[in-house]
Formats: C-alpha cells, structure tokens, sequence
C-alpha cells in the first residue's frame, strides 16, 4: 500500500517514574526516579513526543509492609500518550520498592545555640519557638 505509513518503535530515556500507594505508607528505599520506555505508533506522532513530559505512574504494594517488587507492564503503569501511540516495553522491566508504615507524632522543640552569639545573653531568655511542638513523621524502622 502505498500513502501508509509503517508502525515505528522508538527508546525514550529518563521518563520520570511516579509511585502511588496507600496513604499510610511510605516509600523507604530509593527507587529508581526515571526508566526507559519503548513506545510505538505513527512515526510523526512519536516524533512530536517529548520524554520530559512523560510520566509513568505505577501502582506499588498490597495490605501491609514490606519490600515489594514491581514488574511493569501495561496493565500496571499508567501513562497519558497521544491517540494511537502504545507501549511496548519498560527498562528496567521490575522496580523494588519498600513501603513501610507511617508514624506521626508530636515532639517537643528546644533551642540549643552552638559558639558565640552576637547578643546580650539576657535577652536569650526570651526566646522561644512557635509552635512548641512540631510534627515528626518518618517510617517505621
């Protein structure tokens, strides 16, 4: 046929990589920030593509904690892309997340001063933080 135009493959590198996961979880480990993706479609409509507004969002862990590994496929990474573009592949192909509960509490806030301050010492009396209490949240280890 003459007028049509062949389905491309074509390799973008660094597109970034999103996690979504239950709210009371964290991610714990350092996952990779961006993959590879392997798209296909109309060559004009790959060209017109840039990596830099791609991103792929992946769905990560299950009830609980724990290490998770992710293979990403299709089905599981989710990507906004131009009518008639698909994806083919991912590099890498599984992704190792860690996901840990969170944990929030209040702690109290102390001033500590270190070396030599440039102010009358009885004015240092007065200081105090605003709020006394700040909020920590971290996983749990």
């Amino acid at each position: 046929m003459t007028g049509q135009k062949q389905p491309l493959s074509k390799r973008f590198t660094g597109v970034q990589l999103s996690f979504v996961h239950a709210d009371k979880m964290d991610i714990a480990n350092d996952p990779p920030r961006t993959i590879d993706v392997t798209l296909s479609g109309n060559s004009d409509t790959l060209g017109k593509i840039n990596p830099q507004d791609l991103l792929a969002t992946v769905l990560v862990g299950r009830p609980g904690n724990g290490r998770s590994c992710s293979r990403l496929s299709r089905e599981r990474v989710k990507m906004d892309l131009p009518a008639g573009i698909q994806i083919d592949g991912f590099q890498p192909a599984v992704v190792s997340v860690r996901l840990e509960p969170r944990v929030e509490r209040e702690v109290n806030v102390e001033i500590k001063f270190e070396g030599k301050l440039r102010m009358v010492t009885r004015s240092l009396r007065l200081l105090r933080t605003l709020p006394a209490l700040a909020c920590a949240v971290q996983p749990v280890m």
